[in-house]
């Protein structure tokens, strides 16, 4: 037998499902395949031995092709720490989560915001577009995420804002994408071709369960329902041509799970299989609100991320478009976008934050944007942020899943429990891949 020439990378996952299926993925390239019946004791063995020749069979130079193989010489841990570098200290583009208000008119059971503050001032809002303005001179790419409280209560705001963001993007050949996290109550099919306009076009809105459960978890501020509303939004912009994508976020609890599937059924009579709908489900946890105790949530955390696959692979069947899952799976899909450097939070009042779920951790404000539109930040605070990874983590560095998270999935956590954040999908990604897997296997089904 020759020199190996190949060997197996460390990354590569071998899953054999419960009805027989192989499948394969791999983090440093992001690849997944399924293996045929007939061909998985050959590809078991090569994975075993490597290959000791050139890639000879169309098998082989699958393998190869999908990173589940590697040259014999290549040392994967220094590949991997050039990519993490590359990725992370991009300079050619950068992310804002801007917060038009801090202000909503939900009042969640779960919502760990203290609404404290309102939409931002004219000052702020300039403040905002002079930084936008200096970021143009030196990027290609802009990317805004507004979030809130509700964004579109400080609808004044995101569109003085956007407008001009537009105009500064164009006149210095910037791409400019943007997204928006909403309750849907405001979203209008007249607000929705505004926001097109403005490059608005990735939304999150969160609908708890059917109207019975959504309506108790998902309230008015001054008390209310607010279930037919946001299903009347729907319903108005799928009539549009308008180029937008939609994932709608179920937020689940113990009780609320058993009918889930009365929801996917529901939202899948609406949306017709219209690819620009996608659906995603999230056990509610204890964020840090006012009701944390009284939540009936599920106390063991395999449960429920179990139960959250359960649900994901049903509503695949009806929603077989969603990009969440696969994302996270991608090389650096599952790091967090506050432990990015070119990723900052402004608040409604101007103070920065890395984290959107942590404001009032003094970890977490990092300092303030200032009216020529520069940032005065704390440097330490800012590093904390962005070297807490798997640089000086043994035990990031031997997981199979580093590629892809980078030990920083959540630095918060890292911080508060001084432990490596593992993400769901790398404690669950046997579950996943098989979720994943059932989208391209099974058609869509007709309700």
């Amino acid at each position: 037998m020759g020199e190996t020439v190949y060997k197996r990378s460390r990354y590569t996952v071998q899953h054999k499902t419960a009805d027989g299926s192989f499948i394969l993925y791999n983090s440093m390239t992001g690849a997944i395949a399924v293996v045929e019946p007939g061909q998985r004791e050959a590809v078991q063995q090569t994975l075993r031995t490597g290959l000791h020749g050139p890639a000879a069979t169309e098998l082989e130079e699958g393998l190869v092709e999908g990173g589940f193989l590697v040259g014999a010489s290549v040392d994967e841990q220094k590949v991997n720490d050039f990519k993490r570098f590359s990725s992370k200290y991009r300079t050619d583009h950068y992310g804002l989560i801007l917060m038009p208000t801090e202000e909503c008119n939900f009042r969640c059971v779960y919502c760990y915001e203290d609404f404290l503050r309102g939409e931002m001032t004219p000052e702020v809002q300039q403040a905002v577009i002079e930084h936008v303005r200096l970021k143009a001179r030196t990027v290609e790419s802009l990317d805004i995420a507004w979030f809130g409280g509700e964004p579109l209560e400080g609808y004044r705001a995101l569109c003085n804002i956007s407008q001009e963001v537009v105009k500064i993007c164009a006149e210095n050949g910037v791409e400019l994408t943007a997204s928006m996290t909403t309750n849907g109550y405001l979203l209008t099919k007249e607000r929705m071709e505004t926001l097109n306009r403005f490059h608005i076009n990735r939304f999150q809105i969160t609908i708890d369960g059917p109207r019975d459960m959504h309506d108790t978890r998902r309230i008015l501020k001054g008390g209310g329902p607010t279930y037919d509303r946001v299903l009347e939004n729907l319903k108005a912009v799928r009539t549009t041509d308008l180029d937008f994508h939609i994932r709608i976020r179920c937020n689940f609890d113990k009780m609320s799970s058993e009918r889930a599937s009365e929801l996917i059924h529901e939202l899948h009579a609406i949306c017709e299989g219209d690819a620009r709908f996608e659906m995603y489900f999230f056990p509610i946890g204890k964020w840090g609100g006012d009701n944390d105790e009284d939540l009936f949530i599920y106390t063991n955390k395999n449960e429920a991320y179990e139960r959250s696959y359960e649900l994901q692979a049903e509503a695949n069947c009806f929603f077989p478009n969603g990009t969440f899952h696969s994302g996270a799976l991608e090389p650096m899909g599952s790091v967090c976008y506050a432990a990015m450097p070119n990723s900052v939070v402004i608040g409604s009042d101007g103070s920065l934050y890395k984290c959107t779920v942590a404001f009032d951790d003094p970890i977490n404000q990092i300092g303030r944007l200032q009216a020529d539109g520069t940032l005065a930040i704390d440097e330490h605070k800012f590093a904390l942020w962005v070297t807490s990874d798997s640089t000086d983590d043994k035990q990031c560095k031997s997981c199979f899943f580093q590629p892809a998270c980078q030990g920083a999935s959540c630095p918060l956590s890292r911080f508060r429990t001084g432990k490596s954040p593992c993400p769901p999908t790398k404690k669950n990604i046997t579950k996943v891949l098989e979720v994943l897997i059932a989208v391209e296997e099974n058609p869509v089904t007709e309700a």
